[in-house]
């Protein structure tokens, strides 16, 4: 029989077509472009350049936010909400001694929170009888703390160090990290975003020009979510790290980064 010479002749002939498709290059990508061509490798109609742009921008900021926070704890939770008004309401007067508006202050947060002791195993401590209301195994509370924030926005930088100093030296507990923003934030964005398109043109032009070709129409453009980053903010400060001996808090506020990211793709046109 003739079989076995056949069975031989197919099997050689899947391995020479294993080894061609084996021989060929991979396809490869850059990191910010890649040419590619979804056509036969003499067609330059198909072909498309893609390139990521990125722009950034260094701004000045125009205002300051930051949060005012005041803690009071009392045995009672009556004691505690009256003293958290009175120091509140100190706070307030203080900032507007030092020229704050009251389109500048707001009152953002408040809360009322018992103080429990806890024992070793993480349980309410049964030290003490428990109210009739109680849940069954709890103690009643040692104290009570209220807790209240003040929000301020301010446009006149150079005030921010005596505002601080001002609002400790009438109680309050604590400042929330300061958060630097532009006046306008869009616009910052938008000459970012023109700076980014800018630079995605010119990485694409050069991929053309170092293919052998040259750049053809816009075919797409569009914007990529860029990495979340600070827009400008210092560190909380507590009660004890401002108060030292010094004449007044100076902080100078940073420069701030707007960043944009954009994806274009460009026909690609072979030189004749």
């Amino acid at each position: 029989m003739r079989l076995a010479p056949v069975l031989l002749a197919a099997a050689a002939a899947l391995l020479a077509s294993a080894a061609s498709t084996a021989a060929q290059p991979a396809s490869r990508s850059g990191i910010t472009g890649r040419l590619n061509s979804t056509g036969s490798s003499t067609d330059s109609s198909s072909a498309v350049i893609s390139a990521t742009g990125t722009g950034d921008l260094l701004v000045a900021p125009d205002r300051a936010i930051f949060m005012v926070v005041i803690d009071s704890d009392a045995p009672s939770a009556a004691a505690a909400g009256a003293e958290n008004a009175r120091v509140h309401a100190a706070v307030m007067a203080a900032l507007m001694k030092a020229g704050a508006t009251a389109d500048e202050l707001s009152t953002s947060g408040y809360s009322l929170q018992p103080r429990l002791q806890f024992n070793l195993m993480g349980s309410p401590s049964p030290s003490a009888p428990a109210p009739a209301s109680s849940p069954p195994g709890a103690s009643p509370p040692t104290s009570y703390r209220v807790s209240s924030t003040v929000r301020v926005q301010m446009s006149r930088l150079d005030s921010l160090g005596s505002w601080i100093d001002a609002v400790l030296a009438a109680g309050a507990s604590r400042i929330g990290a300061i958060q630097f923003e532009p006046k306008d934030p869009e616009a910052a964005r938008q000459q970012a975003l023109a700076i980014a398109v800018r630079n995605a043109h010119a990485d694409a032009a050069a991929m053309a020009k170092a293919a052998g070709g040259t750049l053809g129409p816009l075919e797409e453009l569009s914007v990529q979510p860029a990495s979340p980053r600070p827009i400008g903010s210092l560190a909380a400060l507590s009660l004890a790290e401002t108060r030292r001996s010094v004449d007044q808090t100076a902080i100078q506020p940073p420069d701030l980064r707007v960043e944009a990211i954009v994806l274009g793709r460009w026909g690609y046109r072979i030189l004749p």
